[in-house]
């Protein structure tokens, strides 16, 4: 088959893009540390609001301007 003779979507194609490089999904020394690494992990580390009192706050500050 000669050029001439190609129906037009057989030609031009570009190669398949190569996948780009992933690093190991598993490594051995963070699965070694993570049951020490977990404790760190700290819940809630903010500090909670109390809703009626900022409501309160806020509707204080609104009556003074």
């Amino acid at each position: 088959m000669d050029a001439a003779t190609k129906p037009p979507w057989m030609g031009l194609r570009r190669p398949p893009q190569p996948a780009p490089p992933r690093l190991p999904t598993g490594t051995r020394l963070l699965t070694l540390l993570w049951p020490w690494l977990r404790p760190l992990r700290v819940q809630g580390a903010a500090l909670q609001r109390e809703p009626l009192a900022e409501q309160a706050f806020l509707r204080e500050v609104s009556n003074i301007v």
